[in-house]
């Protein structure tokens, strides 16, 4: 039985969608950095934290 390797063009298409899915996600996380951003200048010293943290995992 023959294997089905992916031809170049395929490939293509998954490292493009691939790229596509990154850009996304880096976009998606910017967003909520700043919706982070915003909440955090009006709150409490420890919502602050929590918040900081969470913007500090989305930047990693």
């Amino acid at each position: 039985m023959p294997s089905q390797c992916p031809t170049p063009s395929q490939i293509s298409v998954a490292s493009s969608a691939a790229a596509l899915t990154n850009l996304l996600q880096l976009d998606n996380n910017k967003i909520l950095q700043e919706e982070i951003r915003r909440k955090r200048v009006n709150t409490s010293a420890s919502e602050q934290e929590r918040l900081l943290r969470t913007e500090l995992y989305l930047i990693v």
